[in-house]
């Protein structure tokens, strides 16, 4: 940067080789707060003049966030500095421009003092999301607008998996059940959802209508799924040989696909081909017979149909008595080996599956008379699973939901109790023309809630 009387001269660096939409600049009076990772990368923060001392908390997470990255990944972030700006009125909530991160102010700034910890959690997983971009986005970029859910989806899910090392005490995986999780399950669940791909997008306005819950919240869920049942170091390896293969370049689906495969020695295309090119995701049913359990599969909607026959390839992770099993499902029906002498079977262990669960009655209780063995994100599972259930009319679940809340009257955790509130309020929706039935359903919710 030079300057005389009359004029600036501001000299930029070489552009590396990169997306033309991923490139910025600001012009304004604007302040920052600076650090640096422990790679000596710069990170600035930029604010309005009078607000950099809001920033100071983005700076640290950025710094603390693009470690870890380079760290999982084993690739340097590429650039020698990252910024990062707050901008007044900013449409979007953040766009990931290489080197010059745009925000809406309160997706960045916070007073890390006085700020809740709602208001720092978001500030965190937004600051997460566009940074993991930087690898998945701007290094590798998708194809075309079709594959967006290799951005979206993988920023989602990294945001979360970046955030939970950052600050373990949060339970950041928690969150991503009660908000990316959830507004999946509720979009996905219904016929007017759409394939995580979506082909063909010919035109600017068919692209960004894309830009939705579909494609980063389920998006993240499946790769969640995927990761878990693959491995997490399995999973972390492929990721890291498919992001130096493609730098600097695009790259599909059936790519990734392809390394994954390869780490993992399962059939990944084949398996997730219908989560990505299909809508909805399946019910499953389950019912036991000593060490039998038995599986069937339909595509779950909130409205009762069943209109498509699609068969999903769904890898689970069942609980059985607190040991993990891993199965892959990929039949209408089919029957899996268990301990015959297992308290209870959980067949989606960690909600890691992108699927609803239905079980026989004797399985239910047999849950419900172990609700104190089973993790909190267990517990959160088995009652969005039932409460969904009973909203779509399924035989017998109003009855479930009801046994599971009497069930949990000693539940502590505030995550499980917002599902359970959640749970209530639908049962009173469902029986809402029966004042009687509705009267004797107050009596055992308040029993519930005096304990």
């Amino acid at each position: 940067e030079t300057s005389n009387d009359k004029c600036k001269i501001v000299t930029f660096d070489k552009t590396p080789k990169m997306s033309t939409y991923l490139l910025a600049w600001v012009i304004g009076e604007f302040e920052s707060v600076e650090s640096k990772t422990k790679r000596d990368i710069l990170v600035r923060v930029w604010t309005t003049i009078g607000n950099k001392n809001k920033a100071e908390f983005a700076c640290d997470v950025a710094c603390r966030c693009l470690d870890f990255y380079e760290g999982y990944f084993e690739i340097n972030y590429p650039l020698p500095k990252c910024d990062m700006i707050a901008v007044p009125d900013f449409a979007a909530g953040a766009m990931e421009n290489w080197g010059l991160i745009t925000y809406r102010e309160v997706a960045l700034l916070c007073d890390k003092q006085k700020a809740s910890l709602k208001a720092k959690q978001y500030v965190c997983i937004v600051v997460c999301h566009e940074l993991a971009h930087q690898w998945f986005g701007n290094l590798v970029t998708m194809e075309w607008w079709s594959q967006l859910w290799l951005n979206e989806g993988f920023a989602c899910f990294m945001e979360y998996l970046s955030a939970d090392d950052l600050y373990p005490t949060w339970n950041m995986w928690n969150l991503f059940l009660l908000s990316e999780y959830s507004r999946a399950f509720e979009l996905d669940g219904m016929l007017t959802s759409h394939p995580i791909e979506v082909e063909p997008l010919n035109t600017a306005a068919e692209a960004e209508e894309v830009f939705d819950t579909i494609s980063y919240c389920k998006g993240a869920c499946v790769i969640r799924m995927l990761e878990s049942f693959l491995g997490k170091e399995t999973f972390r390896k492929a990721l890291k040989k498919y992001l130096n293969n493609f730098k600097y370049s695009n790259a599909v689906t059936t790519d990734l696909w392809q390394y994954l495969a390869e780490e993992s020695k399962e059939s990944v295309a084949l398996i997730m081909k219908n989560w990505t090119r299909n809508q909805g995701f399946p019910l499953i049913s389950a019912s036991r017979n000593g060490d039998k359990l038995t599986l069937k599969q339909e595509r779950f909607l909130i409205s009762g149909e069943d209109e498509e026959k699609t068969t999903w390839n769904v890898p689970m992770n069942l609980r059985v008595d607190g040991k993990i099993q891993k199965i892959l499902f990929d039949a209408k029906e089919k029957t899996f080996d268990i301990a015959k002498d297992a308290k209870y079977v959980h067949i989606n262990a960690g909600s890691t599956g992108f699927y609803c669960c239905n079980y026989d009655e004797a399985m239910s209780k047999e849950l419900n008379d172990n609700l104190a063995s089973l993790s909190t994100v267990d517990r959160m599972c088995l009652i969005r699973d039932t409460k969904a259930l009973a909203a779509s009319g399924v035989k017998g679940a109003t009855v479930k939901l009801l046994n599971l809340i009497i069930a949990s009257k000693d539940e502590t955790e505030y995550p499980v109790w917002n599902e359970l509130l959640s749970a209530m309020d639908d049962i009173l929706h469902i029986v809402d023309n029966n004042e009687d039935i509705r009267k004797n359903i107050n009596n055992i919710m308040l029993k519930s809630l005096e304990n």
